[in-house]
């Protein structure tokens, strides 16, 4: 079983990850941005993907079912989701969509079964690595590819399609850096350069909300560290005070965006969410279909389009994307998947004996701080939705035992833990 995960599974699993991060998706993509119907190339390498993790996933039968029906949140949600085409008003589109974000909720399935916290962060780690190389050498090699053009802003975007996708690549690869640990000198040296490239790629991409993203993140852990273990402080009130404080950064943008460069509307946002919120109250409790309402999935698209004078694909905060999408009852769901999700990773840090313990409740805080101005919650082809799913299906010491078997250190509590970061 290990030599067939060795050799099959695990460069399944990494080139998967590699193609949901949406690196080398000029290659991959036939170039023909056709809306709603999408890119037929692209969808025919999903679906060969999507079939691989299929097939792992049927090797593996009784763990994949295991995985999957312990977590009862996500599949309300998933079947949600599609049941959401009855209503929208393209069902053909919605239930095409809704296919995509089963197959890549599949991929986190499996890959939360199959592979353990520390095992997850190794694969990640030579992903995100290569993914950074090759959008160092993209840049350099051919700018005209890696580096948008002076109209658009000059911001770098290697081997991802814009400039944001390189920037969260990079962000989740600080993230993972971060937390494993260097033991020998040359191995820290590598991971000090590796982490150096990480920022300065992400301070090229000029991607502000990934930048946000990753420094309250990290900013989370270490008081948690700093104020848990003399006030008792609980990490909801951590991930909370996070989120208060993107809100207010968002809420007081004018003097920050200024001081960085940007508008202070966040490159339209402000106006787009707006609309969103809008749109929102038209249909509040089951939305317009999963992905329903973009890219001429509704009449009322054309109208926002026209009124904000460009083409938005999302609505730039995930938030609001499922509330658009699936209404009150679908952002509830998702409340109860992500608050499952926080319990097991908090349980699961307290309870491991490593760092690696950490990274399930690291990708998740993460996770929540960056939706506030992407939108990844729920969504079709990504990769962050994928570790969402695998975070929280990890999780579950049945699966993967209470603690990493590599690791030598005595056991440690959760504070002790984010003392390693």
């Amino acid at each position: 079983m290990i030599l067939t995960r060795k050799i099959l599974e695990t460069p399944i699993f990494g080139a998967g990850a590699f193609l949901l991060s949406g690196a080398l998706v000029m290659i991959f993509a036939s170039g023909n941005d056709m809306a709603a119907d999408g890119d037929r190339r692209f969808e025919a390498i999903l679906a060969l993907f999507y079939f691989a993790v299929f097939c792992i996933g049927l090797i593996h039968f009784r763990r994949s079912c295991y995985a999957a029906f312990q977590n009862p949140a996500l599949l309300a949600l998933l079947f949600f989701t599609c049941l959401s085409a009855m209503w929208a008003e393209l069902p053909t589109v919605v239930l095409r969509r809704a296919i995509g974000v089963a197959g890549t909720s599949l991929f986190g399935i499996v890959v939360g079964a199959q592979l353990s916290s520390s095992e997850q962060l190794r694969m990640l780690r030579w992903v995100l690595r290569t993914a950074a190389a090759l959008s160092l050498a993209m840049a350099i090699v051919s700018p005209a590819h890696g580096i948008s053009s002076s109209m658009e802003g000059g911001a770098w975007r290697g081997i991802f399609g814009h400039k944001n996708a390189l920037g969260s690549a990079m962000a989740l690869g600080i993230l993972v850096e971060w937390l494993l640990p260097a033991r020998t000198l040359p191995l820290k040296i590598s991971k000090g350069l590796w982490l150096s490239l990480l920022v300065v790629l992400l301070a090229l991409s000029n991607s502000i909300t990934a930048a946000v993203a990753i420094f309250l993140a990290l900013a989370t852990l270490y008081a948690f560290r700093v104020f848990h273990a003399q006030y008792k402080v609980p990490l909801p009130a951590f991930v909370t005070g996070s989120v208060i404080v993107a809100g207010l950064l968002l809420a007081y943008r004018t003097p920050i965006t200024t001081a960085l460069g940007r508008s202070s509307d966040i490159t339209g946002r402000t106006e787009l969410w707006q609309w969103v919120a809008t749109m929102i109250l038209r249909h509040p409790w089951l939305g317009y279909g999963f992905s329903g309402f973009w890219r001429g999935g509704s009449s009322e698209y054309a109208y926002v389009e026209r009124v904000i004078g460009w083409s938005p694909v999302y609505s730039h905060d995930g938030y609001l994307e499922i509330l658009l999408s699936l209404g009150v009852v679908g952002f509830l769901l998702f409340v109860w998947l992500i608050g499952t999700g926080l319990t097991r990773a908090v349980k699961h840090a307290r309870r491991g004996r490593s760092i690696y313990d950490l990274w399930p409740l690291a990708f998740l805080i993460y996770f929540l701080i960056h939706n506030l101005g992407e939108s990844t919650i729920l969504w079709q082809n990504c990769l962050e939705w994928a570790l969402c799913i695998a975070a929280i299906v990890a999780t579950d010491p049945r699966l993967h035992g209470s603690a990493e078997e590599v690791v030598p250190e005595p056991e440690m509590t959760l504070t002790a833990a984010t003392e390693q970061i």
